[in-house]
């Protein structure tokens, strides 16, 4: 689907079994999912208790996205 936003896929994102939001805004579920963890992780090792974590982000990586392009390290003469 040419020019799809995230209003063009609506679906729920859960915590647990509770959807928090319908629909979810697409554009903010990496850094979403990233904070979650990272909030996780630090309430495991603050109990003491052991864990493991793996986060393989949903969304692929787009070049016109990058963090280079971002960070102000990407130049215009660059492919």
């Amino acid at each position: 689907m040419q020019n799809a936003t995230s209003e063009d896929f609506v679906f729920s994102l859960f915590r647990q079994k509770e959807a928090i939001e319908t629909p979810t805004h697409q554009p903010t579920l990496t850094r979403r999912y990233t904070e979650e963890s990272v909030a996780w992780l630090e309430q495991k090792i603050e109990a003491g208790s052991p864990f493991f974590l793996y986060l393989g982000h949903t969304m692929p990586p787009r070049a016109d996205l990058s963090f280079a392009r971002l960070s102000g390290a990407w130049s215009a003469d660059r492919t």
